[in-house]
């Protein structure tokens, strides 16, 4: 059947239902509903899945699909189905779908739709991701921008000024890049270095962003401006160096960067790998993750070497005790590996290598982000395939970054994947003290974790085969004094090592700036740069450790000296009474809100912490007090004002509008077994209604499954007022039978 549509205008709709257009996505419907079996039509779906609904398996369904179907140009999509198999962990189709990949880009049929997802296909070699990175750009057009005339970037002598640096990012939130790069941001010297944000980000506000747009000297919101635009306000602003923090991610604007915005331009910290020839001048890396001799092999770009490592980390981040192992799922008496890289690096290879460390240490698991729930089933029935009770593979959720570092504390060991290793996820675990056994090949996007943990000085948990990784795997599972010495050699070198020194690396960083714009102000052509060493003379005396670092960020003042580099930030006190309130630890979180307000005392999100604690604890009039005192300091913010009106509503109303919401609440924390919290809201259920069936019933259910066995007794209460309700009578049951079990244990 003939579609009443052109590829053309096919094309716009996907584009535009990529970016969240209803309309368009109301559009699509339509003709998808008059022609099911279309294969391009099946091919837009198959996208929108993969990108807008985050579903690998239904997207690769229907790749396959378009493909059987017989679209015209199936290797237009090869790319997305190849993203769609790897985030599905579909290892045997990518056998067949990445040599044909490769083929066809070298035969210059085919042009990559992008570069991210190199990273993660198994078998490529070094100049293979040069080679795509140019195929994929070689396919450029110049759209809207074509008319943006000629810059001019004559610039005054650096000595004398300071440099001006711009930031450009759609990462300014709660993002692994903002987790990473704060804490240098806050350390650049501003007396040598102007910096401006070129903010590209969507995002609600939080104390990540607060935070890192903090640091700079000059923010420009351009989330909302057309390449164009954005181009000519760089442009503008005469920067002397432009360092993209994106390279090939989401929302990224580095390919405006072919059309010159600045006189230097670098990329950073976002993507490891090349972006191709014409981009930008430089990459900042390190020579453990790019050696020399793969510098040229592998990137377009020159590199500007930092002497330790290209990676920085925020060590404000004061990690909250762990919680105990049987909240999280864990066996308290086993060995627990850990990797919670995101499931699109679990490589066939990987996981084969983890069951053969299962196999050998029997009293083991292995700890899994569990990202998605098709793979986590997958996973299990491939480690039934090889022997392993798929019970020993457990899955956690994601959870906000402090408590998740929380919880990484009850690891033993850490496994990386290959080809595509950790990247945040390594400084997380080595920050939380979790020793981390890594496989380095050749090509550089298995070296990250390497670079780490050479700098730590733990080289023997680097190892260069996959036979050895696992070796050195099992024995740090069978021998917990060998695991206990590698831990105190990585809690000492987290004191020493300049890999957490963010003052050390900010003037590294600067350095590198510096020498770039010097060769451009004196005629030279970019060219790769090695920065110096610049530790301090003697470093044992110079530089505190972290257990001296946490102490002084809460006794040191503000204002003194040194004391200013140690003042821990509001941004991140908030951050972990965040974390304190989510855990119901209510009088940490009021401790740590409290301290915010010391520090800042008009801070809208202390006084909202504040607030939500108040309302825990059923404090609802100072609540009230707490909730307008936020909204009087941020006026404009709608969360702060809805929960104002909404806490205000709750103390006029009558008892049944308090016992609905109350019960509701309870309810929730038993569904999610929060038991102390769910018997405490069932309580003041009852305080306002006595005789509330229902509240009755589950407190003593929440009683009987904390092994209080005084809860049947209220059951069979709430069962005398309501005989004939049938969850009742189901929970009786079920209570009977954890009765029974306790009789039998005692």
């Amino acid at each position: 059947m003939k579609m009443d549509l052109s590829v053309g205008e096919l094309n716009t709709l996907a584009m535009k239902m990529e970016k969240g257009d209803e309309q368009a996505l109301v559009k699509f419907r339509k003709f998808y509903r008059r022609h099911p079996r279309n294969p391009l039509l099946i091919a837009v779906k198959a996208r929108y899945l993969l990108i807008n609904k985050k579903d690998p398996h239904g997207a690769l369904e229907h790749f396959n699909r378009a493909a059987n179907l017989g679209h015209p140009h199936p290797d237009s999509f090869l790319y997305g189905r190849i993203r769609a198999a790897v985030s599905s962990l579909s290892w045997e189709l990518l056998d067949k779908l990445v040599p044909c990949y490769l083929k066809q880009v070298k035969d210059g049929v085919l042009q990559p739709s992008g570069l991210f997802q190199h990273l993660s296909m198994p078998g490529l070699k070094n100049s293979d991701y040069l080679m795509l990175a140019n195929a994929f750009i070689s396919g450029f057009k110049s759209g809207d921008i074509s008319s943006l005339a000629p810059g001019d970037f004559t610039r005054l002598p650096a000595r004398g000024r300071r440099l001006r640096v711009g930031y450009m990012s759609s990462d300014f939130k709660v993002h692994p890049v903002t987790q990473l790069l704060v804490q240098v941001l806050e350390h650049h010297d501003k007396t040598r270095f102007e910096t401006i944000a070129y903010d590209l980000a969507e995002a609600p506000a939080s104390p990540w962003r607060s935070r890192i747009l903090a640091t700079f000297d000059g923010v420009v919101p351009c989330r909302d401006l057309s390449d164009i635009e954005l181009a000519e306000r760089i442009r503008s602003d005469e920067l002397d160096i432009l360092v993209d923090l994106n390279g090939d991610t989401a929302g990224t604007k580095v390919w405006l960067c072919r059309h010159r915005l600045a006189p230097v331009q670098m990329t950073w910290l976002g993507f490891g790998a090349t972006l191709g020839e014409g981009i930008v001048d430089y990459q900042i890396q390190d020579l453990f993750f790019a050696p020399e001799e793969i510098a040229s092999e592998a990137f377009s770009e020159k590199l500007i070497w930092l002497p330790h490592h290209w990676m920085p980390v925020d060590t404000q981040r004061v990690i909250p005790p762990p919680p105990i192992r049987r909240d999280l799922g864990l066996p308290e008496d086993k060995t627990v590996y850990c990797c919670f890289n995101g499931q699109y690096k679990i490589s066939r290879e990987s996981f084969d290598a983890w069951m053969c460390i299962l196999k050998e240490v029997e009293n083991s698991v292995l700890w899994l982000y569990g990202q998605n729930k098709k793979n986590n089933q997958k996973l299990q029935k491939e480690a039934a395939k090889r022997n392993i009770d798929p019970a020993r593979l457990i899955f956690s959720p994601g959870i906000p970054h402090l408590d998740h570092l929380s919880r990484l504390q009850q690891a033993d060991i850490a496994l990386d994947t290959w080809p595509y290793t950790m990247g945040t996820t390594a400084m997380d675990t080595l920050w939380a003290r979790v020793p981390l056994v890594t496989f380095t090949a050749n090509a550089f996007s298995s070296r990250g974790p390497g670079s780490k943990l050479h700098n730590l000085r733990l080289d023997e948990l680097i190892q260069n085969s996959v036979a050895n990784y696992i070796d050195m795997a099992v024995v740090l599972g069978k021998d917990e004094d060998y695991r206990t010495e590698i831990r105190t050699r990585l809690e000492q070198a987290l004191m020493q090592s300049p890999l957490f020194d963010m003052e050390l690396f900010s003037r590294h960083l600067e350095k590198g700036y510096e020498l770039a714009f010097y060769r451009y102000e004196n005629g030279l052509n970019p060219d790769h740069i090695k920065i110096p060493d610049l530790s301090y003379p003697d470093q044992q005396s110079s530089r505190c450790s972290l257990k001296e670092y946490n102490k002084s960020i809460s006794t040191v003042p503000s204002g003194s000296g040194k004391g200013e580099l140690l003042t821990e930030s509001v941004h991140v006190k908030i951050e972990r009474a965040q974390s304190y309130l989510r855990n119901e630890k209510l009088v940490l979180a009021r401790r740590e809100f409290s301290r915010v307000l010391n520090q800042d005392s008009l801070n809208g999100e202390a006084f909202y912490g504040l607030g939500l604690v108040a309302i825990k604890e059923k404090n609802f009039e100072q609540a009230l007090v707490y909730l307008k005192n936020a909204t009087e300091a941020e006026p404009d913010n709608e969360k702060f004002t809805e929960q104002y009106c909404l806490v205000q509503n709750l103390a006029q109303q009558d008892t049944p509008t308090f016992v609905r919401w109350a019960m509701e609440r309870a309810k929730s924390y038993h569904r999610n077994k929060k038991m102390r919290q769910a018997a405490q809201g069932y309580v003041a259920v009852l305080e306002r209604a006595p005789h509330h069936a229902e509240a009755l019933h589950y407190l003593g259910l929440a009683e009987m499954q904390a092994g209080h066995v005084s809860g049947m007794q209220r059951i069979r209460l709430s069962m005398q007022l309501e005989p004939h309700n049938l969850k009742f009578q189901e929970n009786y049951r079920y209570a009977q039978t954890l009765l029974q079990k306790k009789d039998d244990v005692n």
